[in-house]
C-alpha cells in the first residue's frame, strides 16, 4: 500500500481532474495505471512505444498522465449503473497501449519488463483502494475482451460497500445525538411541568423519566456509534468513560426499564438477578433525583453530563470534517 504522502498526492490529482472535467453528476473518477514492474516506461527510454500513443485517440473526458513507471488514464465511471464497465472506447485506449508497448520492445525500446494494469479508486471520503488487474509481458497476447473482463471483475471489488462510509457515520451520529439530546432536555422540562394528562394521569411523571432514561441511553448509542470511526475514536472513548462514571446507574434503571417482561415474571433470563417483581412500579421522585431499584438519578446532573457528551461528539464531527485527527487533549467540550 502506498504512504500515506503519495496517498495525499494521488487524492489530489483526483480531485483537480474531478473539477475539471466531471460532466455526469454522480460519476466515480478513476485512475487506470499502465506501469513497467522494474525499470521506467517513459519516452526517454521508450520513443516507439509513445510514438504510437501519442497517434491514439483519447475520449474527451479521459485524461492521460504521464509518470516515469508508465502512463496513468483519469477516468470517470457511472456507478449507478447495474453493471460497472468502463466505455468502450477507454477499454480500446488502455488495449492500444499494451499494443503500442509491445511494439515498441520489437524496435528496440527498453527495459522489456513486464506491464501491469492497475484500477485505483480514492476521494475525500472513501478510503486509497487498489486492484492489480492483470500483468502482461510483450510477447504475450493483447486480448481486448480478456482485459474488459478483469476490469470489470476489479470495478466490482473497488466499488463493493460493506457498509457506510466514515463521513456517513459522522453525519448520521451527530444527528442521532442531537436528536437525543433535545430529547433529554424536553423529557427534563416536562417532568417539573404540568401537563393536560396530569388529571388523570397520576403516574405522568414516572412516564416522563422513564423516558428521560432511554434518551440518556440513546445519547450513549450515538456516540458510541460515533466512535466506528478510527480518527475520532479515542476522543469518544475517553467522553464515554466520563459519562459512565458520573452515571453508573444508568445501566440498570435502563436494562429493567426496557426487559420489564423479563422482570415481571422474575425470568431467570433478567440480566440483575437482585431486581425482583415487586420493585418494578415503586419509586420516588422529589422535584431533582428520582429513586428507583435503590438507585438514585439526578436528573440535572444527568443533563449536564449529557451535554458534555454531545459536545463531545458534535466536536468530534467537526474536527473530523476539517480532517484534523481528534484525540482526548484536543476534544472541545462547547456544543454547536
Amino acid at each position: 500500500m502506498p504512504d500515506e504522502q503519495w496517498q495525499e498526492t494521488f487524492r489530489a490529482r483526483m480531485r483537480d481532474f474531478q473539477r475539471r472535467r466531471l460532466t455526469q453528476p454522480g460519476a466515480a473518477a478513476l485512475s487506470v495505471k499502465v506501469r513497467v514492474v522494474s525499470g521506467c516506461f517513459h519516452r526517454e527510454h521508450s520513443p516507439h512505444a509513445y510514438a504510437l500513443i501519442d497517434k491514439l485517440p483519447v475520449p474527451p473526458d479521459v485524461e492521460i498522465v504521464e509518470h516515469e513507471s508508465g502512463p496513468e488514464l483519469l477516468v470517470f465511471l457511472a456507478v449507478g449503473t447495474a453493471a460497472l464497465s468502463l466505455a468502450k472506447s477507454v477499454i480500446e485506449l488502455i488495449t492500444a497501449i499494451f499494443r503500442a508497448r509491445a511494439e515498441g520492445v520489437k524496435k528496440g525500446d527498453r527495459p522489456a519488463d513486464p506491464l501491469e494494469l492497475i484500477v485505483r479508486r480514492g476521494n475525500d471520503e472513501q478510503e486509497y483502494r487498489e486492484e492489480i488487474i492483470l500483468r502482461l509481458g510483450h510477447a504475450d497476447q493483447v486480448d481486448a475482451k480478456a482485459i474488459e473482463g478483469q476490469i470489470k471483475r476489479a470495478l466490482q471489488k473497488l466499488f463493493k460497500t460493506n457498509g457506510p462510509s466514515d463521513a456517513v457515520i459522522m453525519e448520521r451520529a451527530r444527528s442521532f445525538a442531537n436528536e437525543a439530546m433535545f430529547t433529554v432536555a424536553l423529557q427534563r422540562r416536562r417532568i417539573r411541568s404540568s401537563e393536560p394528562e396530569d388529571d388523570v394521569f397520576v403516574m405522568r411523571w414516572w412516564a416522563d423519566l422513564q423516558f428521560f432514561i432511554v434518551a440518556l441511553r440513546r445519547l450513549r448509542r450515538a456516540a458510541e456509534f460515533a466512535g466506528r470511526v478510527a480518527t475520532v475514536k479515542d476522543s469518544l472513548a475517553v467522553a464515554l468513560q466520563n459519562f459512565d462514571h458520573a452515571l453508573p446507574q444508568l445501566m440498570r434503571m435502563r436494562n429493567v426499564g426496557e426487559h420489564i417482561d423479563d422482570y415481571a415474571v422474575d425470568s431467570p433470563r433478567r440480566h440483575h438477578k437482585d431486581v425482583n417483581r415487586q420493585a418494578l412500579q415503586v419509586g420516588t421522585w422529589d422535584g431533582t433525583t428520582y429513586r428507583w431499584l435503590g438507585e438514585c438519578l439526578n436528573v440535572d446532573l444527568a443533563h449536564d453530563v449529557a451535554q458534555a457528551l454531545f459536545a463531545a461528539v458534535s466536536s468530534a464531527a467537526k474536527m473530523w470534517r476539517s480532517g484534523i485527527y481528534v484525540g482526548p487533549e484536543q476534544r472541545d467540550e462547547t456544543v454547536s
